[in-house]
């Protein structure tokens, strides 16, 4: 989004592909991290909160063309902007908007604008727990906000029909990763002005995710209810092999989540 993008453009874009999606897409907010990114666009690196009072702004020029009829005009701190229009305007008003961060920065940036936040595993032996506690801080700030934030966590599943094949086939993934990319990617996560990778554990890195889920259909599924109860409100799977996981997924673990209520 900050890569020298001006928000008029990512407005006109995002307004016709809602309408070619009908309504049905949303937009990640990403502010960068790496150096290297800014610099590839032939910009400088950006500090980090500096980065979300950029976003702010970009995001409230975003809104004021999907929901303004007349031309709009603009001079901000970091944005200007002469008779700016979009048109055909949004089908619902303006697309979902998501971001991700555990900063508070990145959080009070979500309250006033995101619909949904990204969330990711606490470095915390009681994940669950420390999850609860996350989207409990962040929907009580958001309440206070006045408004209805909804979170979403993204993990690595791996399903088998045992445990232990299940935890063998994560344990495969870890021995077998890039050493020199692994220690690359772990330098560039915890090292960097993020905050929600800071307490990153190698091994997981090598998996993926924001957090794993190991184990059986069965097990799979208390997990995803656990994540429900901590106040989760959805999931984003990936999986090592998505063609023939997905499938095992599709069969086996998601009639579990049916009767478990997690999914209508």
């Amino acid at each position: 989004m900050l890569y020298g993008w001006h928000p008029l453009l990512l407005a006109k874009y995002a307004a016709t592909l809602d309408h070619m999606t009908q309504g049905r897409w949303g937009i990640n907010m990403v502010t960068g991290i790496k150096k290297e990114d800014f610099a590839m666009f032939g910009l400088e690196h950006v500090e980090h909160d500096l980065r979300y009072e950029m976003a702010d702004e970009f995001v409230q020029v975003m809104k004021m063309l999907w929901t303004t009829d007349d031309n709009v005009d603009f001079h901000g701190r970091f944005y200007n902007m002469e008779k700016g229009f979009v048109s055909p305007k949004p089908i619902h008003g303006r697309p979902i908007i998501v971001n991700a961060s555990s900063s508070g920065a990145g959080q009070r940036f979500a309250e006033k604008h995101s619909d949904i936040m990204f969330i990711t595993r606490p470095a915390s032996k009681d994940v669950f727990a420390a999850i609860g506690e996350r989207n409990e801080l962040i929907k009580r700030e958001s309440r206070e906000a006045g408004r209805e934030m909804k979170t979403i966590i993204n993990p690595h599943v791996i399903c088998a029909d045992t445990e232990k094949e299940a935890l063998a086939r994560r344990q495969h993934f870890i021995d077998t990763a890039d050493e020199v990319a692994l220690e690359n990617f772990f330098k560039l996560i915890t090292g960097g002005d993020t905050v929600s990778w800071k307490g990153a554990i190698k091994d997981d890195l090598a998996v993926g995710g924001n957090m794993q889920v190991v184990g059986t259909p069965e097990q799979v599924v208390e997990q995803f209810v656990k994540l429900s109860e901590a106040g989760c409100d959805g999931i984003q799977v990936n999986f090592f092999d998505y063609l023939p996981d997905l499938e095992y997924f599709g069969n086996r673990v998601i009639p579990l989540m049916k009767e478990a209520g997690l999914r209508n």
